[in-house]
């Protein structure tokens, strides 16, 4: 009985198709109509907004199992687990469904598989929260519309049960044909072409890289005008350091006096003849000029030695300039730093 009933069906469908009578109805045929008729499985899609206002662009598989006793008790029917839907009356791990027309006493025997699809189709956009199998997401529709569809939406970019696969973006934003950047970060209908989407990504990108520049310079220009005045405050602070320092820093000068040469008096009554061969003096004079020279030499060796303290003193005062020197400009590199 129920072959029978199920090849006059699938004849119906041969001749019209399902989207004839139903055009979110994309696919209903037996899975194998060699083997069994009892087997179907069916393709259903929400193509556009106005055909669900919450699973728009969306496309799923069902599976359909129908007994030896139909068309009098209802067939089986649930979601395929490789096209998972979010939905108050759907278990989204098993696909079950929860709907009245699948229990015996809300079937009516005039129903066939096509009225059984479109009742799916109908629960997609007519939820029921009171008897749900999925409580959270029926509190979610009662009391936050928009919350809901952005779920929905995003269960759908997640399995990839979108009508075109090109709407799925791996960067988790749909666009849409037509919509601005801003605007397509919210879920909206995505039917955009890939060349669109390499577009506004390649926008955004310059966006955040025009941004970071406007920051950058920013952040050039606070630098340079808070280096200005630091730069100022350390030239006047090495000036008073290096007027500090020909302050504190004065090489003492050292007075060499220079031994007065003995005037040797002349005697009254030394007589001295200088032309003459002949010298009348009191005293001898090679004695006398052994002790000119004696003294003269005595006077050169004070010189050397006076001149060598001096050379002395003012090396160890030039080096202890260039040590201070040293320390102040490490100590000003630090600060720095």
């Amino acid at each position: 009985m129920a072959e029978k009933r199920l090849l006059q069906e699938l004849n119906l469908l041969n001749r019209a198709g399902p989207s004839k009578t139903n055009p979110q109805i994309i696919e209903l045929a037996p899975i194998d109509s060699n083997e069994s008729l009892l087997e179907w499985h069916a393709v259903i899609a929400k193509q556009t907004k106005e055909d669900s206002p919450y699973y728009y662009n969306g496309q799923w598989n069902l599976l359909i199992s129908v007994g030896r006793d139909y068309p009098m008790k209802p067939p089986s029917i649930r979601f395929d687990s490789s096209t998972p839907i979010h939905h108050p009356n759907i278990n989204l791990n098993t696909g079950e469904i929860c709907l009245d027309i699948l229990k015996s006493d809300a079937w009516s025997p005039a129903w066939n598989l096509v009225n059984l699809v479109g009742a799916v189709l109908l629960l997609l956009d007519d939820p029921e929260p009171d008897s749900p199998l999925n409580i959270d997401l029926a509190n979610l529709f009662r009391y936050d519309k928009v919350a809901f569809e952005s779920i929905i939406q995003f269960t759908m970019w997640k399995y990839g049960t979108f009508c075109d696969s090109r709407a799925k973006d791996h960067s988790g934003i749909k666009l849409v044909k037509g919509v601005s950047l801003e605007d397509s970060y919210v879920f909206v209908n995505p039917f955009a072409q890939p060349e669109q989407a390499h577009k506004v990504e390649e926008s955004s990108i310059n966006i955040e890289v025009a941004s970071n520049s406007k920051e950058n310079s920013e952040i050039v220009l606070e630098e340079e005008t808070t280096s200005q005045p630091q730069e100022e405050e350390e030239e006047e602070e090495e000036e008073e350091e290096e007027e500090e320092d020909k302050e504190e820093v004065v090489i003492p000068k050292v007075n060499i006096q220079q031994p007065e040469q003995e005037h040797f008096e002349e005697n009254e009554a030394d007589d001295v003849a200088l032309g003459d061969t002949t010298i009348d003096t009191s005293t001898d004079v090679s004695s006398a000029l052994s002790l000119t020279t004696d003294q003269v030499s005595d006077l050169n060796t004070t010189k050397d030695s006076k001149m060598k303290r001096t050379t002395s003193i003012k090396k160890s005062l030039s080096s202890a300039l260039r040590r201070d020197k040293k320390k102040k400009s490490k100590s000003k590199s630090k600060t720095k730093s």
